[in-house]
C-alpha cells in the first residue's frame, strides 16, 4: 500500500534530517512514534518502513546532535537521502524482496553498543580515582576494566560484524535482486523517469545534494 501523507511526512523529515535541520533525537521520536504504531517504523507501507529505517541508520543515538560539521553526511549518502525523497514522491510501490536479518550476535553487540553512556562514565570515573590518587576505592578498579572491555568489544564486533554482514552470500544475493545503485527503486528506468517529474523535491528548503 502507498500511504501518501506518511510518505509526505518522512521526506520533509529525510531532508531535514540529512541537512542538518532536525537533531537525531527529532528523527528518532518520528521513526518510533508515540508507541501506539503511529512511527514510521510500524508503518505498513514498505517504502515509509525501509527509507525511514535507511534514515535511523545514518546517526547514532546519542548525544543529541545535527548531521553538521564533522557529522555532516558524506556527498554519495547525500544522494542517497535525495533518491529516497524521490522514490517517496513517485507513488510507487517498494519492489525489493525483504533484506536478510542480522545475526544474533550482531544484535547483541548493537544492544551493548546503547550501554556506551554507561561505560564511559564508569571509564571516566575510575581515571579520575587514578589521578587524584583516591584511597579505599579499590572495588572500581575490577568495574571499570569490565567497562572497557565491555566497550571495545561491542565496537569491535558491532563495526567487523557490519563489514561481515554486507559481505556475506545472502546481502549479496539480496542486492543482486534489483539495481542497488538506485536503491530504493528497483529499476534504473523506474528512477529515471521519477527524475523526471520529482514532485517532493521540488521547493524544498533543505534539501540534500542532488542525485547523480
Amino acid at each position: 500500500m502507498v500511504n501518501t501523507e506518511q510518505r509526505r511526512q518522512l521526506a520533509q523529515d529525510l531532508r531535514q534530517l540529512a541537512a542538518g535541520t532536525i537533531a537525531n533525537e527529532d528523527f528518532d521520536d518520528a521513526y518510533y512514534g508515540e508507541g501506539d504504531g503511529d512511527g514510521y517504523v510500524d508503518s505498513a507501507d514498505r517504502a515509509v518502513v525501509e527509507t525511514a529505517t535507511r534514515g535511523w541508520a545514518l546517526y547514532s543515538d546519542i548525544p543529541r546532535y545535527r548531521l553538521r560539521g564533522r557529522h555532516k553526511l558524506s556527498a554519495e549518502t547525500r544522494r542517497e537521502v535525495t533518491r529516497c525523497v524521490l522514490f517517496l514522491g513517485s507513488g510507487r510501490e517498494y519492489e525489493w524482496p525483504e533484506e536478510p536479518k542480522y545475526p544474533l550476535w550482531h544484535k547483541l553487540a548493537t544492544v551493548t553498543c546503547a550501554a556506551y553512556p554507561a561505560a564511559i562514565a564508569v571509564l571516566l570515573i575510575e581515571i579520575m580515582l587514578l589521578v587524584t590518587h583516591t584511597k579505599d576505592v579499590g572495588f572500581m578498579h575490577p568495574i571499570g576494566l569490565v567497562a572497557a572491555l565491555a566497550l571495545a568489544t561491542a565496537v569491535w564486533f558491532r563495526r567487523r560484524g557490519h563489514d561481515r554482514f554486507w559481505n556475506s552470500p545472502a546481502m549479496k544475493a539480496w542486492r543482486d535482486s534489483g539495481d542497488y545503485d538506485v536503491w530504493p527503486f528497483l529499476r534504473r528506468e523506474d528512477y529515471d523517469a521519477a527524475r523526471r517529474a520529482p514532485r517532493l523535491l521540488a521547493g524544498a528548503t533543505a534539501s540534500p545534494a542532488s542525485a547523480p
